[in-house]
């Protein structure tokens, strides 16, 4: 155990964790032989917590997503994590897959993604009716309950296994928004967080959404104790939004406001990655034939990449346009550069996502059509869920696109530093919560500026090397020094700090 493993543990001594989100770190399916097979989950938040699972005797509440996990939602059945060697355990809440589908995809994905991300026009969508609060009533709310019940029956459960200890509950993104309030109700001297993994808009951005969904979501969130955002902007939207919806006061100094006699503290976690786990895959098979495949496709040209879900936030069609910009303007660039475009399949239920690829996939066509020559495309474009692939990409780039209109992070910016073996330049959004951190040694540019970051991609194609390698070198340093363990730990610490702040007023009681 390293010393910053040591440390985060040491701060979970005394708990009993419960994490929540919507999806778990790992999905079950039977085999041929009818057995329960689990397949881990990736991503940041499961890589973090894996560091503090252990010492906390944890339970991972999540919704189940496959048949098996809904055997095992409906036995209440608390699984060991992993089989062979545990070290937490994981359960599923019991949901209807109607409620579910209100809502994930009427809510969640329809209304609160679009909202968050500032992605509606305005003047023409959204339109709410009977059946947005329907969809709301019977889906996000019940959904949320649901979840709320099992945290609560695994806090009563901890309880009785070890009863010195206190519930610690970290409730994960803007699918658990209204557990909070239900936790506290259920569990009332439970220590409560919520992480959001999104922006949080500005409050008249916010005030789209109708007078109860606003006022709930609020509500929700002020059931907790710590808020945790991305970055502080977002961090005072939320602010913002508390003292204009709900007219409560705000302490801008200490981040603080008070709901129901409690203080809510409002705090900014930068999410990262884990470096070191990160490398080892790039080592993989896998990975090695895709960059066999890659270098075939490229020849001599310089790499240009992106890696995207297909998202309208993630604003792949000014980036393409950008690039189409950059042709025109340096027809000396024609053939020498190629667009690798890894885009992986979103939503495609919600109608905004399928008309956002269809336009993807016409634009793409219409910049081959004019700047193509035989033997060379402009742009690669592969839509696919592919890992390895663009574990790959990252490995080799010479210039990598992130341009989202609005992004709470954006891990694809920390973690194409780390992967890459060729100093590669870095394009960044303001927009996304990542420029914060690494706007030292990335370009930054406004994702609407089509002109700008035209400008750009041909300055980060034709800097010196040495103003590569130097760039490249800032970037690695920021990620790595700001890892996930660094977010998890300031998070836990905040927490303790949490309790001895509470412990402070009660003895002046």
């Amino acid at each position: 155990m390293t010393d910053a493993e040591a440390v985060v543990t040491s701060l979970m001594r005394g708990k009993r964790l419960v994490i929540a989100s919507n999806r778990g770190p790992a999905h079950f399916d039977r085999d041929e032989n009818g057995e329960l097979i689990a397949e881990r989950g990736a991503g940041g938040l499961v890589t973090a917590m894996s560091q503090v699972l252990e010492q906390a005797g944890a339970t991972w509440v999540a919704c189940p997503m496959t048949d098996g996990d809904k055997e095992l939602a409906a036995s209440a059945t608390r699984v060991p994590m992993p089989s062979e060697d545990p070290v937490y355990h994981l359960r599923f809440a019991s949901i209807d897959s109607q409620e579910y589908d209100l809502y994930y995809n009427e809510i969640s994905n329809k209304i609160l993604w679009f909202d968050f991300h500032y992605l509606w026009d305005l003047p023409l969508e959204p339109s709410f009716n009977g059946a947005t609060i329907a969809a709301w009533n019977d889906g996000y709310a019940r959904v949320n309950r649901d979840v709320a019940e099992t945290i609560a029956d695994e806090c009563r459960a901890g309880a009785i296994e070890d009863p010195s200890s206190r519930p610690v509950v970290l409730l994960h993104d803007y699918h658990l928004m209204t557990a909070g309030q239900y936790v506290r109700e259920l569990v009332p001297d439970v220590i409560l967080t919520h992480f959001l993994h999104i922006p949080w808009p500005d409050p008249d951005y916010f005030k789209v959404l109708p007078t109860q969904i606003r006022e709930e979501i609020l509500e929700g969130m002020l059931a907790c104790d710590v808020l945790g955002f991305h970055a502080q902007s977002y961090g005072d939207n939320f602010l913002s939004c508390v003292a204009e919806v709900m007219g409560l006061p705000v302490d801008w100094e200490s981040r603080t406001t008070v709901w129901r006699g409690r203080t809510i503290r409002v705090r900014t976690y930068p999410i990262s990655i884990h470096p070191d786990g990160l490398s080892k895959l790039s080592a993989s098979d896998e990975v090695g034939a895709w960059e066999d495949r890659i270098a075939e496709i490229r020849g001599d040209c310089k790499m240009l990449l992106r890696i995207d879900r297909v998202d309208p936030a993630k604003n792949a069609l000014r980036g393409f346009q950008a690039y189409d910009q950059m042709l025109s303007e340096h027809p000396e660039l024609v053939g020498k550069v190629m667009f690798f475009a890894f885009l992986n399949p979103s939503r495609e239920e919600v109608q905004a996502y399928h008309d956002y690829l269809e336009s993807t996939q016409a634009l793409v066509a219409e910049i081959n059509e004019r700047h193509g020559t035989d033997g060379w495309i402009p742009i690669h474009l592969e839509i696919e869920d592919d890992f390895p692939r663009s574990v790959a990409g990252l490995k080799n780039y010479d210039l990598l696109l992130v341009n989202s209109t609005q992004d709470g992070m954006n891990l694809v910016a920390k973690e194409g530093p780390i992967l890459n073996e060729n100093d590669g330049m870095l394009i960044l959004s303001e927009g996304c919560g990542a420029s914060n951190e690494l706007e030292a040694g990335a370009i930054i540019v406004n994702p609407f500026d089509i002109g700008q970051t035209s400008e750009a991609m041909y300055r980060g194609l034709t800097v010196t090397a040495e103003e590569r390698k130097a760039r490249a070198e800032l970037l690695v340093e920021v990620v790595s020094r700001n890892n996930i363990l660094k977010w998890l730990y300031h998070q836990l610490y905040d927490i303790d700090q949490f309790i001895s702040d509470e412990g402070r007023d009660l003895e002046g009681t």
